[in-house]
This record gives structure tokens, C-alpha cells and sequence, in this order.
């Protein structure tokens, strides 16, 4: 599995998890965070 294929699963397990129950401006906020540790990880 390459960098972008996790990248994308793990946002959609996130996406899955915070939808029902998460304001968008928190949820924007936990990917932006995401973002940082992905290009981190890079």
C-alpha cells in the first residue's frame, strides 16, 4: 500500500466516524490536523 492509498483510507475511516456526530468547523479541524501528520509522515 502506498502513501496516497493510506492516505485516502484513512480519511474516509475518519470521514465515516465524525460525520454523524461532529460540527463541520470541528471536523475541518481534526482533518486539517490530519493533513499535518500525513505530509509529516511524508
Amino acid at each position: 500500500m502506498n502513501n496516497s492509498e493510506l492516505e485516502t483510507l484513512i480519511r474516509n475511516i475518519l470521514r465515516e466516524q465524525l460525520v454523524p456526530a461532529t460540527p463541520r468547523t470541528q471536523r475541518n479541524a481534526i482533518f486539517q490536523t490530519v493533513d499535518e501528520a500525513v505530509c509529516a509522515a511524508h
